[in-house]
């Protein structure tokens, strides 16, 4: 069956999980920017201030303690601060997308980007324009945005002003909310989803906390019915449909209470949810889940209303693995993981490092299950494969590849965004970095500044703090190298500053990984060559401005013999007893227009090896060409023939002959005395 022409076809992302530009653009915090990344083994924790001054974390979806407050921590690393930095490189990432073939894009309206303190703090036109020119560059693709208006991420302020959604004042902001971004983006976004996994409030709450869980998915429920109704009165065209996490479950055994159970999991989980969105009412099976639940819900007439008349006009969904469910206890093998609902393992499915369990025939069960229950249209917004990655400090990953470890030395010019310098080597030493630093100096010329991280390739600092001062610290050979040239070095800890190298790292890891592998390369000299000549260049050709409207910015590049010299790579030793210096390994005399030159033992010298590979040696300053001494061969050349002939064996007597029966009667004697006198 040919796919249909109409078919959206494309990738999701949200706001505060990608976006980045965290607190830029008059955009509020938001709670996931207090939280740390989480692993394969945990998940994610949001950590705040007690009113006491004692730290404490809790899961997303909770809610702060009485007088505590969100905190940011020096030993967290809060990795959606940055995320793929959409918020700065939307039109390169757009762009892509239109490469891949995409005709939709699904991502979220950061709440607190359109209204950072709340409705009556007003509209932030900044973020309202922001959105605008995302969907713009959608559109130059054709591209069709397909928007969804909350994805856990109210401002804070909502939360330190009103609670939380069992507040039905939060319903209020958030249909005003949703009232300008369909206002807004009219004409540019007919698609839209209100709340993302809405039912995923039941999945993380406790029992204890059942009462608030149901009373909040209830107003969120409301809020998302209102917000169909503006959206009609704004502009009929527009579809606004509801968005569940899929859970999608078997009975483990044929056991009739297995798939009783199984059915019952189905209805909690997911068709609470989309069955009272999509039709309009609460199902009659609600009735037994809050009683189950020691649950108590305010239903008013208005909400009834509100609720029939805002029906959801599709029904999209998330699916990502499927789970089993059994009444049997210590039935089948435990599975855990940070990214799962599951606690049983399918023993006909294989388990992701989440433990995820991937099921693509789950998928068609699936589909098949909705189609038949709703029978309105359904959009997959979510799928994918949870991997696990694992991604250095300095953004370079363990095997770009075949099997070989190796790191990525990366420069970005800020004021072009052209990489003017990439190479790999197997460790992030001064090598690697050199090389990066050659290809500036000869391709572009001198820079004003270098901006790094605080690594000591850059920045040396005495180990001891206390002596850490200007006038103790030393130039390391890359910082000493600088000051040749006239470049400023700033060096930072925090790698969130170099966005654009972390966001290169990023698309390199995903893009040319696939290239390298695409064209069968495995070793580092093939890929260095790629990289420099192919992939450089054309990265920068579509993602990239013109350098050399910006030339300025550059010094005239130095001779190539001052480029050679000054990346020169400096190493201090001492002359030993044989008028020789050993470096790597080889043992090297100093030489002066082919003569050799002597100095007394333990002088001390510094070997320099220029860029090129040439060797030198300062001696009391004074330089002097380095020649390698021959070790001493193993035989000398006259005698290098060794005589091959068998040599011929000893003659042994048998035990006849004359001095073997001598011996023999000599060791009798013996033996008897020895008997005689003992």
């Amino acid at each position: 069956m040919a796919i249909p022409d109409k078919f959206l076809w494309g990738g999701s992302i949200s706001a505060a999980q990608c976006e980045g530009g965290w607190d830029e653009g008059g955009k509020s915090p938001v709670q996931v920017d207090f939280g740390d990344p989480g692993s394969t083994t945990d998940r994610r924790w949001i950590h705040y201030l007690n009113a006491d001054g004692t730290r404490g974390k809790m899961r997303q979806f909770d809610h702060l303690p009485k007088g505590a407050k969100y905190q940011l921590f020096d030993d967290i690393r809060y990795t959606n601060h940055v995320g793929i930095d959409f918020y700065h490189r939307y039109k390169e990432d757009i762009a892509l997308f239109a490469e891949l073939g995409f005709t939709t894009f699904n991502t979220t309206i950061s709440w607190a980007r359109i209204y950072p303190h709340g409705v009556e703090g007003g509209v932030n036109k900044e973020g309202v324009e922001f959105y605008r020119n995302v969907f713009k560059e959608c559109r130059k693709y054709g591209i069709d945005p397909v928007i969804t208006l909350y994805k856990y991420d109210e401002p804070v302020y909502l939360e330190e002003t009103y609670g939380n959604w069992t507040n039905r004042e939060m319903i209020h902001q958030f249909v005003e909310f949703a009232r300008v971004c369909f206002s807004e983006y009219k004409g540019l976004v007919d698609k839209w989803l209100t709340f993302n996994e809405i039912n995923i409030l039941l999945h993380f709450d406790g029992k204890e906390r059942k009462q608030f869980a149901f009373e909040e998915l209830h107003n969120q429920m409301v809020a998302a019915a209102k917000a169909v109704k503006v959206a009609h009165k704004i502009d009929e065209n527009i579809s606004v449909g509801c968005m569940i996490a899929g859970f999608c479950s078997y009975p483990y055994t044929c056991d009739p209470e297995d798939v009783i159970a199984n059915y019952k999991e189905f209805q909690e989980k997911f068709a609470y949810c989309a069955d009272t969105m999509v039709r309009g009412y609460y199902p009659s099976y609600a009735k037994r889940i809050w009683k189950q639940n020691n649950v108590s819900l305010e239903i008013s007439e208005e909400d009834k209303k509100d609720l029939m008349e805002g029906k959801s006009d599709f029904l999209a969904y998330s699916y990502y693995m499927s789970n089993v469910v059994t009444t049997h206890k210590d039935e089948g093998e435990s599975l855990g993981g940070a990214g799962t609902s599951a606690n049983l393992k399918n023993p006909y499915l294989t388990a992701s490092d989440w433990g995820w369990q991937i099921d693509p025939t789950g998928y068609e069960y699936f589909l098949h299950v909705l189609n038949d229950r709703y029978q309105v249209p359904i959009f997959d917004v979510e799928n994918g494969l949870g991997a696990y990655d694992k991604v250095e400090e300095d953004g370079s990953i363990h095997k770009w590849f075949g099997d070989k470890v190796s790191c990525l030395h990366l420069a970005v010019d800020k004021a072009t965004n052209n990489i003017v310098g990439a190479y790999f080597d197997y460790q992030e030493t001064l090598n690697g970095y050199y090389h990066v630093f050659y290809q500036i100096l000869t391709n572009y010329g001198i820079p004003y500044k270098f901006f790094t991280d605080n690594r000591t390739v850059f920045n040396y600092m005495s180990l001891n703090p206390d002596k850490r001062t200007s006038d103790k610290d030393v130039l390391t050979q890359y910082g000493y190298a600088c000051k040749q040239l006239g470049i400023e070095l700033e060096t930072s800890s925090v790698s969130q500053s170099k966005g654009l190298v972390e966001r290169d790292n990023g698309t390199f890891q995903g893009r040319l990984v696939q290239e390298l592998r695409l064209y069968g390369i495995t070793t580092i000299e093939e890929a260095n060559n790629y990289l420099i000549n192919t992939f450089v260049p054309n990265f920068n050709k579509k993602f990239a401005m013109d350098y050399t409207k910006f030339k300025s910015v550059f010094e005239e590049s130095p001779s190539k013999e001052k480029i050679n010299y000054t990346l020169a790579v400096l190493t201090p030793r001492k002359i030993d007893n044989g008028n020789s210096i050993k470096y790597k390994n080889k043992y090297y005399q100093p030489y002066l227009n082919d003569e050799l030159k002597c100095f007394k033992p333990k002088t001390e010298c510094l070997v320099i090896k220029a860029y090129n590979g040439d060797l030198l040696v300062s001696i009391d300053e004074r330089v002097f060409e380095l020649k390698e001494l021959e070790r001493n061969k193993r035989f000398s050349e006259n005698f290098n023939e060794i005589d091959s002939t068998p040599k011929s064996k000893a003659h042994i007597p048998d035990m006849q002959h004359p001095w073997k029966i001598a011996e023999f009667r000599k060791q009798q004697r013996r033996a008897r005395l020895q008997h005689l006198y003992a």
